[in-house]
């Protein structure tokens, strides 16, 4: 299909799948508007960030629902690389003052700091990875849905709905 014309099921309302073009994940979602033309707009179910992409994009699976746009989401979720800090040696990273690796790795997760620390221009030397620690994460979207930013928090165990396993490098400590 041209990248002029657009797709003829891009319609507000459509129900799509999205491929995550680093994860490779399948994420449902909904088109919320049409602009320039070709260029569609949705939003992930369970996520309140916008993603835009081409109407013919192939990361992008028009199914046949067409139903009325979902509310904007709270409570409890599992991050996309998109609202995070990105994605570094294949793990979705996001700074909090702690940096919250998403893996179960301890390996993989090294290697993400590392990687986190040299793409931010910071020596990868002074990331103390014997402070890394895993830890259960919960992400939480707040019941103001005009607020796109979310919370997070350390549950005490597996027990919350909804936490991750993950390895949590510790902000160091300033010094005063």
């Amino acid at each position: 299909m041209p990248a002029t014309a657009l797709a003829p099921e891009a319609v507000v309302g459509r129900r799509i799948t999205y491929t995550h073009p680093i994860t490779g994940a399948a994420l449902d979602g909904s088109i919320l508007l049409i602009e320039e033309g070709t260029l569609i707009r949705f939003r992930l179910d369970g996520h309140r960030m916008r993603i835009t992409a081409q109407a013919s994009s192939e990361y992008v699976q028009y199914l046949p629902q067409v139903a009325a746009i979902p509310p904007m989401p709270v409570g409890r979720f599992h991050p996309i690389p998109d609202e995070l800090a990105g994605v570094y040696a294949m793990v979705p990273v996001a700074n909090v003052g702690d940096l919250l690796l998403l893996t179960d790795d301890v390996e993989a997760a090294g290697a993400a700091v590392q990687a986190y620390y040299t793409a931010n221009s910071w020596d990868p030397s002074t990331a103390d990875l014997s402070t890394l620690v895993q830890r259960w994460v919960a992400f939480e979207w707040p019941e103001d849905t005009s607020v796109l930013s979310w919370s997070w928090s350390y549950p005490a165990d597996d027990d919350h709905d909804g936490a991750l396993q993950m390895y949590v490098l510790p902000a160091p400590a300033s010094e005063e």
